[in-house]
């Protein structure tokens, strides 16, 4: 398990020292998990998309790679990450499929699928709901030592009211975030858009407001480190933009040249029977409502 973050004594308050702040290295943190302090101990990142989009196969895939080291369409890991799945949407079946399709699109080694096995344990409840969700993602952290845990998708485990915001803050900050702060576990969970709403409705909108499309309370978007967002460009061809939409830069996202991007163009597998995802050639342009924006908070230099 990670080294987790040092807990604030007594009633939770952090004095941080102005030497200590002077003397700190960006580059060389020990709490760094993924890009460059993308995604450090205790943060979290929430994927936002349509249901039915692939979000499980999309953060399948993530899983897969980065408990084995390798990077994920340009973002890669400090080392080799101890991993948890907890779902409650897809039997075996669904699982296992994805889970192939990835495997095979990753193109392990014998080491590698031996590195998997010991770093990736997936598992599915639908019974921790509300309070008794943080106790139980703890105790599977705790278990199987795990420095990123995958939630697919959260609101499954919410049990209230998500518009309300009062109720998540709770769910989130008071329950969710003292186990990832303790154990300095990383929460990676998949979020459903809300209902669609008419182009007339989101024509100019950004890509920062592209995480604010999930169900439910602002505070889901707040809270969370990073935000990502699927998004279907238009068009018959089924060609997605993955966007990420706070602190971009930091991650190390590349698109299909091997340049750092904020957003990059990708589809389903076309290889029959594999399901994963693919950077697609298709010419890069901003789907209809999703403009290219400024540079998000937390992105103060290019990659």
């Amino acid at each position: 398990m990670p080294e987790p973050i040092s807990p604030p004594p007594g009633d939770g308050t952090e004095t941080f020292s102005p030497a200590d702040l002077r003397a700190f290295d960006p580059d060389n943190d020990p709490n760094c998990v993924l890009g460059r302090r993308w995604l450090c101990k205790g943060g979290s990142l929430m994927i936002v998309g349509n249901s039915g989009t692939g979000k499980s196969s999309l953060m399948t895939q993530f899983a897969i790679r980065w408990a084995v080291g390798k990077d994920a369409f340009g973002i890669k890991p400090k080392e080799p990450l101890r991993s948890v799945i907890v779902q409650a949407e897809n039997d075996f079946g669904d699982v296992a499929e994805a889970y192939q399709g990835a495997v095979n699109g990753a193109k392990l080694t014998i080491s590698e699928i031996e590195l998997l096995d010991q770093n990736l344990t997936i598992v599915r409840n639908g019974s921790a709901i509300g309070p008794r969700f943080a106790p139980f993602i703890k105790d599977l952290i705790v278990k199987h030592s795990a420095s990123i845990l995958y939630c697919d998708p959260l609101l499954s485990y919410a049990g209230f009211e998500i518009a309300d915001q009062a109720a998540t803050s709770e769910f989130l900050r008071h329950q969710i975030d003292p186990v990832l702060r303790e154990t300095g576990c990383i929460l990676v969970f998949m979020h459903h858009t809300a209902k669609p709403k008419p182009a007339s409705e989101t024509e100019g909108q950004t890509n920062a407001a592209l995480a604010y499309t999930g169900a439910g309370s602002a505070e889901w978007v707040n809270y969370s480190r990073e935000c990502a967002a699927l998004v279907r460009c238009p068009g018959d061809e089924p060609v997605y933009k993955f966007i990420l939409t706070k602190r971009r830069s930091r991650a190390g996202l590349k698109d299909i040249h091997g340049d750092f991007k904020g957003e990059i163009l990708i589809r389903h597998s076309r290889q029959e029977g594999v399901i994963a995802w693919e950077y697609t050639a298709q010419a890069e342009s901003s789907p209809q409502g999703t403009p290219h924006s400024r540079p998000a908070k937390g992105s103060p230099r290019p990659w």
